[in-house]
């Protein structure tokens, strides 16, 4: 059984007040096995749309523009950004959230309320633990979806992938993909797709939401 094969998720975090090891280490570290089980990853810090890089060009303008004053232009600068990810958390079948508390999450929390909001699986691992999970949260998502640390997470996304774990919180829709694939991008036994042609199914995917 293949669950979450053809879904997508997006992995959620701090990008600013955090070194750039910090921001792009976790996310480095867990795309491989998402990938592995099917999934599209959407991620903040490598997007998949042209022109919008939050990169050392893009920190240094926000922080001049911030100490000069110029919020305005500094509204009309980071506007998009978070257009755009909000975007890839409307796309996306669940969110991963890391938490840090000793790092100001203003960002993150938008993408976990907004899943909230959808309906969706937001499966959150914090730093100090579960057990310093604010109860705001516990009022909000199941408990199985909080976790100490990315091994226990792997295993959860594992239970739900393979069929292990039956319960779904009304929030996993586990939809058939293959069903709606068009039939050029069906998968043949006589060929295995490439990376090409998965881009061109994840385009297909995007296109029919």
């Amino acid at each position: 059984m293949e669950r979450l094969k053809y879904h997508s998720v997006y992995i959620s975090g701090a990008i600013d007040n955090v070194s750039h090891e910090e921001a792009i280490g976790w996310r480095q570290d867990i795309t491989p096995f998402l990938q592995s089980l099917g999934l599209f990853v959407f991620d903040p810090t490598n997007k998949c749309v042209d022109g919008y890089e939050e990169d050392e060009k893009f920190f240094e303008r926000k922080k001049k523009l911030k100490q000069d004053g110029k919020y305005k232009e500094l509204h009309e600068l980071g506007k998009p950004i978070r257009s755009l990810d909000l975007r890839f958390v409307d796309l996306s079948s669940f969110v991963i959230a890391y938490l840090d508390l000793d790092v100001i999450l203003t960002g993150t929390l938008n993408e976990i309320f907004m899943c909230d909001s959808q309906r969706k699986p937001c499966l959150i691992v914090c730093k100090q633990g579960v057990e310093s999970i604010a109860d705001w949260l516990f009022f909000t998502f199941p408990s199985e979806f909080f976790f100490s640390n990315f091994d226990d997470l792997k295993k959860y996304i594992t239970g739900i992938h393979d069929g292990s774990i039956t319960e779904l919180h009304n929030r996993w829709h586990l939809i058939d993909y293959g069903r709606i694939l068009p039939p050029q991008l069906r998968p043949t036994p006589q060929l295995n797709r490439t990376k090409q042609e998965d881009q061109k199914l994840f385009a297909a995917l995007v296109a029919q939401r």
